[in-house]
């Protein structure tokens, strides 16, 4: 008998079960900026370009590590297992 694997994925739309975006703690702080500068870029960037917050951010997180010539792999991130504290999302409106 196969057996079968089991995955759960799970993503905090509302920020219910996370206190800040994970970002904050290692993939903001690679691009040497303070999240509150970072989200306020990504934000307007969203608006002017009529994306949603979610992939309006996903889309200019790349684009940001390209201008800084980073990789945006998960292997690349150097902070990546050091925090597991979140805080609530910050939205569009």
């Amino acid at each position: 008998m196969v057996k079968k694997t089991k995955v759960a994925m799970i993503y905090d739309f509302d920020g219910t079960l996370s206190v800040t975006d994970m970002q904050n703690y290692a993939l903001i702080p690679e691009f040497g900026m303070e999240p509150d500068k970072f989200w306020a870029e990504a934000n307007q960037w969203g608006r002017d370009h009529c994306a949603d917050q979610v992939t309006g951010s996903m889309y200019y997180f790349v684009k940001k590590a390209r201008e800084m010539h980073l990789p945006y792999q998960r292997k690349s991130g150097r902070n990546r297992k050091k925090h597991r504290i979140f805080r609530r999302r910050r939205t569009l409106v």
